[in-house]
């Protein structure tokens, strides 16, 4: 092996038409994948966790994370902010509501059998 045989670290990461960023050829988020790490998990134990992705695809990842942070954590920032409108909605939708109310009888009705 030469210098020349050498090729750069490039993360495997896809930007879906949504803006949702994806891991190698997986469903798996760069969402998912750096809560994992950001709770102390290794790259090991990431793939344990999710089998579909690759270590290498792991280490990428992180390796991205850490080399634009910024721009990353501002990505994440706006996604939990849209996952945080979208449950609100959800929250506030009447017909939900209903299911909610049946759903925590039912779970109290179970809990006291």
């Amino acid at each position: 092996m030469t210098i020349e045989d050498i090729q750069p670290l490039t993360a495997r990461l896809r930007v879906e038409q949504d803006g949702t960023v994806r891991v190698g050829n997986t469903r798996v988020t760069l969402d998912v994948l750096l809560g994992a790490y950001k709770l102390g998990r290794s790259p090991k134990a990431i793939v344990k966790i999710y089998p579909t992705l690759d270590i290498a695809d792991v280490y990428a990842a992180i390796a991205y994370y850490l080399q634009n942070e910024v721009e990353v954590e501002e990505y994440l920032r706006v996604r939990e902010s849209e996952a945080q409108e979208i449950r609100l909605r959800i929250e506030d939708d009447p017909a939900n509501k209903a299911l909610r109310k049946l759903i925590q009888r039912r779970g109290w009705e179970h809990a006291q059998a």
